[in-house]
């Protein structure tokens, strides 16, 4: 069946318009309340400002990446997502990367181009662990 999470707040970062236009696209059906966010210094902007309940992290980015997004997050006392999940979305799916991923912080990752099923599967279960 098809995911609905209309409560579900979601950001989406990547600095590449076009996928960020494919995120929208898949997440459609989930009615998931979805914003988007061009690089890593947007995205952080935005995690000061509202409370999510997943962040999808593209990992090559300008400065900051990915990475580097993730850590200002983690490291900034008073952001409401200091321990939101954070998926990172990477091209990069070599046997192995995921535990560099898992270690930097990550909670999860999805290889690109992103699968909607794969998708949908992980929202589910980051997403009912917190409500």
């Amino acid at each position: 069946g098809i995911l609905c999470i209309p409560n579900a707040k979601i950001l989406a970062v990547d600095d590449t318009e076009m996928n960020l236009f494919i995120l929208r696209g898949l997440l459609k059906r989930t009615q998931a309340q979805l914003d988007l966010a061009g690089g890593g210094e947007e995205c952080f902007a935005k995690t000061k400002e509202k409370k999510y309940d997943i962040i999808l992290m593209d990992h090559m980015m300008p400065e900051p990446d990915g990475i580097a997004t993730l850590h200002m997050i983690r490291e900034d006392e008073d952001n409401p997502n200091k321990e939101t999940p954070v998926i990172m979305l990477t091209a990069n799916a070599i046997e192995g990367v995921k535990e560099g991923y898992l270690a930097e912080g990550f909670e999860d990752y999805l290889s690109k181009p992103v699968e909607v099923d794969k998708l949908e599967s992980m929202l589910a279960k980051y997403l009912t662990q917190n409500n």
